[in-house]
């Protein structure tokens, strides 16, 4: 009878601290990140290959003049922007940005310069929401990588930074 005592005083133990740690894990919002590779290649891509990249360096100048305003460029054509999404070699190093762009009157899209900032996905649980909607377990999120703003000429890039970026 005494070691049955033992057993189940030690099983409460047991399932005291299994509790307290899973609290303590949700509670400190526990992340995988700092222990993954890629957050560390992506750190050091985003140092090395964030930024702006010219395509067309006359043309930069001209578009940059109008930020986000509607404008038609001194070659007839009208600037466009969309948002630039793009997943590099290592599946969770994801490039996030701007591309700024005309196209011609035969449909050719032609870029003039990309905003390239880098994010990695990763997995992380925590607990969010409130009271009135309730609390919830989540498990996916990412880090936003601060850009260094280099700025890129699309030849130099070419020849030197295009295996390590992309």
């Amino acid at each position: 009878m005494n070691v049955i005592k033992k057993y189940l005083t030690l099983k409460k133990v047991l399932v005291f601290f299994a509790v307290a740690f899973l609290v303590l894990f949700c509670a400190a919002n526990f992340s995988t990140a700092f222990m993954d590779w890629q957050y560390y290649k992506a750190k050091y891509i985003n140092n090395k290959c964030s930024g702006i990249y010219i395509y067309d360096k006359d043309l930069y100048e001209e578009a940059k003049e109008y930020g986000d305003k509607i404008a038609i460029l001194s070659n007839g054509f009208p600037i466009k922007r969309e948002t630039l999404e793009v997943n590099t070699q290592y599946g969770r190093i994801w490039i996030l940005g701007k591309n700024i762009f005309y196209i011609d009157d035969s449909g050719n899209k032609h870029t003039i310069y990309q905003i390239r900032e880098y994010i990695q996905r990763y997995f992380r649980i925590y607990l969010s929401g409130d009271e009135a909607a309730g609390l919830r377990l989540n498990a996916r999120d990412f880090h936003w990588f601060q850009s260094k703003n280099h700025t890129f000429y699309i030849e130099e890039y070419n020849n030197t930074l295009k295996g390590i970026c992309e």
